[in-house]
């Protein structure tokens, strides 16, 4: 979760890593002193390593990020997530959500396939037709818990898992931009709708829900069809579909709205014009921010009349970590 090495610890704690190693194995356990040298190197309070719902991965976690991605970057987010998610969980334990649960989905039992699927969830949502102008307090409504977070690095969009009790918990990368974050997070709420355990060919049928369910064929097919694609064009749809041009420009081949050659010459354009870091118009979309995850602390301060220390030691992070973090009113209730 730190980014270290046994190496790095060794050399920060003063320890050989030998002994680290032995820690680890369970082979010897650590003296107080020791394990307070090894908490204040991790930045964890010496309680974290007496905690039993600590987990070392996150079962069949749905990720949306490049295939460049390390695998030591990968381990190092994963053990974040897993220990978000478990401070998710803790703060469960108190309360009861009002939360309809995401069906499980297999679009081989509907006639219209995904497209009968993405109408079922955006029915589910009580989503309106057309474009989604507010999707995360959609999705809040219905017990899906959001974390916006700094993922550290930009090759990981967006990660979905599910808390104890089998509410949908999402993880989103802030610093992807508001048009591609609005795209992950109707993936990764693809995959908590289809998949149940991880599948080769999981990636394309979330990004294939996620599409119908932003951009419903019937819907969209017109928009496409009246007029030439352009980047210009790309870019006043973006504004009214509220998702990236790259996406759009996707949809449009995929209902086979743009030649192949003309698509190729679109996104050597959008390569050019630097599109692919950094799309215009950015600014002008709204900027949905999660308030459950905060509601749920702040309904443990106001309602079970904890303290920012003692919220403090059951998440196990730092005082002014919590005092930062959460500033949200709760809408819960005791169980």
């Amino acid at each position: 979760m730190a980014g270290l090495t046994q190496t790095d610890l060794a050399r920060l704690s003063g320890f050989s890593q030998a002994k680290i190693s032995r820690f680890e194995d369970g082979i010897s356990d650590p003296s107080a002193d020791e394990l307070g040298a090894l908490a204040s190197c991790l930045s964890v309070p010496p309680r974290f390593f007496g905690r039993s719902d600590i987990k070392r991965s996150v079962f069949n976690s749905f990720y949306r990020k490049r295939k460049s991605v390390s695998q030591k970057t990968l381990m190092q987010f994963n053990s974040r997530v897993c220990f978000r998610q478990i401070q998710i969980d803790r703060l469960l334990r108190k309360v009861e959500l009002e939360t309809e649960p995401i069906p499980r989905f297999d679009p081989r039992d509907y006639k219209g396939g995904i497209k009968q699927v993405a109408a079922s969830l955006r029915q589910l949502l009580k989503l309106p037709p057309g474009p989604v102008k507010k999707l995360i307090p959609a999705l809040e409504d219905i017990g899906v818990i959001i974390v916006m977070d700094d993922f550290g690095v930009t090759k990981i969009d967006g990660v979905s898992t599910f808390s104890n009790n089998g509410a949908p918990i999402i993880f989103l990368n802030t610093q992807a931009p508001n048009s591609r974050r609005r795209f992950s997070l109707a993936h990764e709420l693809a995959h908590t709708a289809l998949h149940q355990y991880v599948a080769p060919d999981a990636d394309e049928q979330a990004d294939a829900l996620a599409a119908e369910f932003l951009m419903p064929e019937d819907e969209i097919y017109a928009d496409l069809a009246s007029q030439p694609i352009t980047l210009a064009s790309l870019a006043n749809l973006k504004l009214r579909w509220r998702t990236s041009m790259a996406e759009i420009l996707y949809r449009a081949r995929a209902l086979d709205l743009i030649a192949p050659r003309r698509y190729t010459y679109l996104w050597t354009q959008m390569s050019a014009a630097g599109y692919k870091i950094r799309e215009p118009h950015e600014e002008l979309l709204e900027d949905e921010m999660p308030t459950l995850e905060q509601e749920l602390v702040q309904f443990h301060r106001k309602e079970l009349d904890y303290t920012p220390s003692e919220i403090a030691e059951l998440l196990d992070i730092s005082e002014s970590e919590v005092c930062g973090r959460y500033q949200i009113e709760a809408r819960l209730r005791v169980l």
